[in-house]
């Protein structure tokens, strides 16, 4: 039994911190040497430190994108593209960043969660 604990425990945490490259790694490929910046789902909630990129930081535990006209997202990138800002959502299911399509229609603002640099 404790080698089974120590088994999930062990896959846990390193499932966590391999979310750490894989965002790193996605940022880049989506930025494509535009400016990008990762932010929490909250008004100027940049993300300032690798920790804050673990599976287990990286996430809300609100449930669906919409509740009390609040969105809620786990994790924001915002990229400031040649053709335009694009806003991505990290999905720790997916393990990738989706683009979010029309962000200006939403009731709780993304692009004021950080600044591209």
């Amino acid at each position: 039994m404790a080698k089974l604990g120590i088994s999930v425990a062990t896959i846990a945490a390193l499932w966590s911190l391999m979310t750490v490259p894989m965002i790193l790694g996605q940022a880049r490929f989506i930025a494509d040497g535009s400016p990008y910046c990762i932010a929490h789902h909250s008004r100027n909630s940049p993300v300032e430190t690798l920790h804050e990129l673990r599976g287990f930081s990286f996430y809300t535990e609100k449930a669906g994108y919409k509740s009390t006209s609040e969105w809620f997202f786990h994790g924001l990138m915002i990229v400031d593209h040649l053709e335009g800002q694009k806003i991505y959502n990290w999905s720790p299911r997916r393990w990738r960043f989706d683009l979010v399509a029309r962000p200006n229609l939403l009731f709780e603002p993304v692009s004021n969660v950080c600044v591209p640099n």
